[in-house]
């Protein structure tokens, strides 16, 4: 791992602590994170990790998956799922910030076709769960269609298709703040046949689509 990914994954974990500290309290905490410690791989089921990708995927959802096992067996499948939703999100929010901040307005505005097409690329390849086609790349934003998301896949070939939903939330809370917009009217987590991410550029606190 680089160290990028490393202080990423911690920020994640911290994320993650803080959310269940707060609702579960510190011991009831610790006592989840051994026990989820000591769980099984939930997705030993399936095939081998068919590439890197795959394996990356499995690796950022693990966690979770797990985590909501283990909570669903102390205090039911309703409420684990809203621990479970909270937890996610802050964690999804760690790691967009860690990694969505690349996609810089500024310098989308003043690049070349190629160019931000190369910057767009560069921050979609550090979410290995998406496969996609970046399409309708324009001066006031684009447009990425999600063909595949492997967590979407992975929740449902496990028999945990109500999980899936949980990992779209954070895209949506992260860039309601930031200086890009985001719609997304599809989302393959709702049965929908792809994920239609479009992004748009904020200037100064409004969209240039606005």
């Amino acid at each position: 791992m680089t160290i990028h990914e490393i202080l990423t994954e911690l920020r994640m974990k911290w994320a993650a602590f803080a959310v269940l500290r707060d609702q579960l309290g510190l011991k009831e905490t610790v006592r989840v994170g051994l026990a989820m410690g000591r769980r099984p791989d939930p997705f030993q089921v399936l095939p081998e990790p068919a590439d890197d990708r795959d394996r990356d995927s499995r690796d950022q959802i693990r966690p979770s998956v797990n985590l909501y096992l283990e909570l669903r067996a102390r205090i039911g499948e309703d409420q684990a799922l809203k621990v479970v939703r909270d937890v996610v999100l802050e964690a999804s929010l760690a790691f967009l910030e860690a990694n969505a901040d690349q996609l810089d307005p500024g310098r989308y505005l003043v690049a070349d076709p190629e160019g931000r097409v190369a910057m767009v690329n560069g921050v979609i390849g550090r979410f290995p769960n998406s496969d996609g086609v970046l399409e309708d790349v324009r001066d006031d934003g684009f447009v990425f269609r999600v063909t595949t998301c492997r967590f979407v896949n992975l929740c449902n070939d496990i028999g945990l298709s109500d999980l899936a939903p949980l990992y779209c939330r954070g895209d949506v809370a992260y860039f309601a703040r930031g200086s890009v917009t985001l719609e997304r009217p599809t989302t393959l987590a709702e049965g929908d046949p792809c994920c239609e991410f479009r992004f748009g550029l904020r200037e100064n606190g409004r969209s240039k689509r606005d």
